[in-house]
């Protein structure tokens, strides 16, 4: 799934509600992963676009420039989604 933007947002914010890995690949970058508790959380920036990955659907809060996208994904699956600044779209997931 991808999700595009008609403006600029930079900041990603994921929250962990249970332990969950987070896989983040910004502006083509490298992936990066990281391992949240229940209750951590981390913030990521990207110029253009960013994938976030959940190991588990409906672990994380997810909040996308201020639009939030509560707690994406199915229990017991993964969950990924692209954001992208060229059309607008509704939260989803």
């Amino acid at each position: 799934m991808t999700t595009r933007w008609s403006w600029c947002p930079r900041r990603y914010d994921v929250e962990a509600q249970r332990a969950v890995e987070v896989t983040i690949v910004a502006d083509g970058n490298d992936p990066e992963s990281f391992q949240l508790r229940a209750g951590e959380g981390r913030s990521f920036d990207g110029d253009s676009s960013i994938t976030i990955r959940l190991s588990e659907g409906n672990t994380a809060h997810v909040i996308v420039s201020g639009v939030d996208y509560g707690f994406p994904g199915k229990t017991g699956e993964p969950w990924e989604d692209t954001y992208s600044y060229d059309e607008p779209s509704t939260p989803g997931g």
